[in-house]
């Protein structure tokens, strides 16, 4: 399988042909606001905004730093990545992962793949978003020197490695520090933002926000739901053959002439293969297919970690759902609220309504099937509101950078759409300031320099590329 990096930006070069030959198969036929999007998320209250604000025109423009369990930064500035020696009573090699244009997930599938272990031996404690700079501490167990030694993977260094014992758990960290540009349509003034930002002092609302759905399809919590109905066939239709929020008419195309195969599954992945990175999914789901054409079930398990990041968008649109509720009765909010996977799930009247309505009756067993063990555990809970550490606010004109650190599960872009209202991908509007500019070094937190002099080759611009890669977590 061709790497992510390579797919990407080969598929870049044929959609640029296609903006200069036929620009209206590659540009949405039509901007749906974030503002009217978000009911489809089950957020169903108005979130008050200064302006509009658009995010990742650069990947340099959302800068992600893993706070780890013992309070530890980990920085974006790449330094010492020479591999110790192995001490022989070791196993486990600990370091930082610096990557962009990758998701956690992705970066790790990669790394498997280059040093030749199960991706079950890599740890970590939290997924880092695909479009933006990222670093966080991994570990990589029975880790062979030589092979880190002679690691290349497209998109992505490890940098501070050292030998220890155990490994990294889910969820065990302190938290994320981001810096972000929001580039908006109007001036803001620095008065105007603090004042803003006071009214979310005691914190803002925590949503899941739109990336936990898979962008810019938005289907994922619809695969999840299918998922737990076990109506395996109906989840590789949708996966294959609905659009959801998709409006770009030549990805729309592909998939109706794909679907209008559905069931020839070579003839499928043959048109689909047309934009191999978009498709990515579908092709791996359909690889499975042509060797086994009945057996759906085989086939989801084939991508089973997106399988499971469907349920879990699943619960994120319930959780959407139950805490617009609460905010709507008006009355003080619990500090907790359990999700679906929680031991405590049927508690909650709005996981009961959705799930009898989508007729969903053994969430615990129709979840153990896609996770290969039960995900039902009582650390499946999300405060209600979360209280973000503003460390630094620069307004330049049209130009705002926000410097502030988030607990765990906690999304930067939920607390940005508490204060603009948020646009992302191509096509790219005209009022966005394309000035790019070094984000750290404006602050005074450091720079970006040093990690574009090593992974420049591997950030794309929003400014240029015509087409948004679709991400599912």
């Amino acid at each position: 399988m061709d790497d992510l990096v390579t797919l990407y930006r080969a598929e870049q070069g044929l959609l640029k042909e296609y903006e200069t030959r036929y620009p209206n198969l590659v540009r949405p036929i039509h901007n749906v606001t974030p503002t009217e999007l978000l009911p489809y998320i089950g957020i169903t209250v108005p979130l008050p905004t200064l302006s509009r604000g658009y995010l990742n025109l650069y990947p340099q423009d959302f800068i992600v730093e893993e706070r780890d369990a013992r309070g530890i930064l980990h920085t974006v500035e790449p330094a010492g990545n020479a591999t110790p020696p192995r001490p022989e009573e070791t196993s486990t090699l600990y370091g930082d992962l610096i990557k962009v244009g990758l998701s956690t997930l992705e970066a790790v599938s990669a790394l498997a793949r280059s040093l030749r272990v199960s991706e079950k031996q890599i740890g970590y404690a939290g997924i880092k978003d695909k479009g933006a700079i990222t670093s966080q501490s991994i570990s990589i167990r029975r880790a062979d020197p030589d092979a880190i030694a002679k690691l290349s993977v497209p998109g992505l260094v490890l940098k501070n490695m050292t030998w220890g014992k155990g490994t990294h758990e889910k969820g065990k960290l302190f938290g994320n520090r981001f810096t972000i540009v929001v580039r908006a349509d109007a001036e803001v003034a620095a008065d105007a933002l603090t004042r803003h930002l006071a009214t979310i002092r005691d914190g803002f609302y925590n949503f899941y926000y739109f990336q936990r759905f898979g962008t810019p399809r938005l289907q994922s919590h619809i695969l999840g739901k299918h998922i737990l109905q076990k109506n395996y066939d109906e989840t590789i239709r949708v996966l294959l053959c609905e659009n959801g929020a998709q409006n770009v008419p030549l990805i729309r195309e592909l998939r109706a002439r794909a679907c209008r195969e559905f069931g020839n599954w070579r003839t499928m992945a043959e048109i689909f293969r047309h934009l191999p990175y978009t498709f990515r999914q579908e092709l791996e789901v359909l690889r499975f297919l042509a060797a086994d054409p009945r057996n759906f079930f085989g086939a989801l398990l084939s991508i089973r970690a997106q399988g499971r990041f469907w349920v879990y968008s699943y619960a994120s649109y319930l959780a959407n759902l139950h805490l617009s509720t609460l905010i709507q009765n008006g009355k003080p909010l619990p500090p907790v609220i359990p999700l679906l996977l929680h031991p405590d799930y049927q508690t909650v009247p709005t996981y009961h309504d959705a799930l009898a309505s989508d007729d969903i009756g053994d969430v615990s067993g129709a979840a153990t099937k896609i996770f290969g063990y039960d995900p039902i555990h009582s650390k499946n809970s999300i405060p209600t509101t979360v209280r973000a550490v503003i460390h630094a606010v620069r307004s330049l004109g049209k130009i705002i950078v926000l410097d502030f650190e988030l607990p765990p599960a906690a999304y930067a872009t939920t607390l940005l759409a508490h204060l603009f209202d948020i646009t992302r991908g191509i096509p790219v509007p005209k009022w966005v300031d394309q000035t790019k500019i070094d984000s750290k070094e404006i602050l005074g937190t450091g720079s970006v320099a040093a990690v574009e002099k090593i992974l420049g080759t591997f950030m794309f611009t929003k400014a240029d590329p015509v087409s948004e890669p679709e991400t599912n977590g």
